[in-house]
């Protein structure tokens, strides 16, 4: 196989250390898919020449880093800001019960 991730005008994929996903779950589409934390550095990483939708069937691309420009994200989900977590700790992203 080749190391070709298939994208073209993609920044420097070796800059990208650490992707900081967060866990495999349904978050819709057919298939589970890792959550992109939305301070990961593959948040609107690819400049140009992605696909116009994601693994779940959302659009792309998308404003994941809320800076005004869309870009897509690297890999097969598009962080989408109104419905996708934001929290880093997805299992803490509601907050705790009290008892």
């Amino acid at each position: 196989m080749g190391d070709n991730c298939g994208f073209s005008g993609v920044n420097n994929l070796q800059n990208i250390s650490n992707p900081i996903n967060g866990s495999l779950s349904d978050w819709g589409g057919k298939t589970p898919t890792l959550m992109i934390d939305s301070n990961s550095s593959i948040v609107d990483f690819v400049i140009e020449d992605c696909s116009s939708e994601d693994q779940r069937g959302g659009f792309r691309p998308l404003d994941g880093n809320n800076n005004g420009i869309s870009f897509c994200d690297v890999g097969s989900v598009e962080l989408d800001r109104t419905i996708d977590p934001l929290a880093s700790d997805i299992i803490f992203s509601n907050g705790f019960e009290t008892l």
